[in-house]
Order: structure tokens, then sequence, then C-alpha cells
């Protein structure tokens, strides 16, 4: 019986720890105020944003394939630019920006307010 035990045991070890070793983070989501946000005239370049007022400046760059959301609206990018400006006025409101961590570029950049 216990020989049993330890086989289970073995088998359920082998079969977990290559799972458990193949985790990895692929995107890391930083909420911000708009406020807190620099958005550059141009899609091929960096984005800067700060989650705190107290906080570092974090940078990403920015791709063709960034995807940008106003209100659950998806638009371009010169749209996007204006609606932000929008939503900084009212002074409310939160961004989350989706960063692949391998590349640091942004997959997706969400301005709701």
């Amino acid at each position: 019986m216990d020989f049993r035990k330890g086989l289970l045991l073995v088998i359920s070890l082998c079969i977990a720890l290559p799972a458990a070793a193949e985790i990895r983070t692929i995107l890391d989501a930083r909420e911000a105020k708009p406020s807190n946000m620099t958005v550059p005239t141009s899609v091929n370049s960096r984005v800067s944003f700060r989650s705190c007022d107290e906080c570092d400046v974090n940078t990403a760059r920015l791709t063709p394939a960034t995807v940008f959301t106003v209100n659950g609206e998806v638009m371009e990018f010169a749209a996007f630019r204006q609606a932000l400006l929008v939503v900084r006025r009212q002074g409310e409101g939160y961004a989350l920006i989706q960063i692949d961590t391998q590349t640091n570029t942004v997959k997706s950049l969400q301005v709701t307010g």
C-alpha cells in the first residue's frame, strides 16, 4: 500500500513540476490617471505614465498594432488623442495600459472617464 502511495506521489510531482516551470507573465496591466499620461504625436513612439503622483515614470513603446479604446469604443490613434484631452478636462477617469513584458510594447491602451 505504501508503495502505491509513493508511486502516485512521484507521478503527481512529475506531472506538476514541468507545468509550474512554464508559468510566466506575458502581459502587465498598469492603471494610471489620464492626467499622469503623456501620449506622443505618432504611433511609432513611446507613451509615458505614472501609476500614482509619487510613482516613477514608466515608458512603453506604441506600435501600429496597439489598440486604442475610449469608453469602450475602439478608435484610431488621432481620434484617441482628441478623446483623451476631453477625458483629462473632465478630471475623472482612469487609463489601463496593457504591456507585453517581453517586448515592452503596448498591446492596448484603454481610457474610461
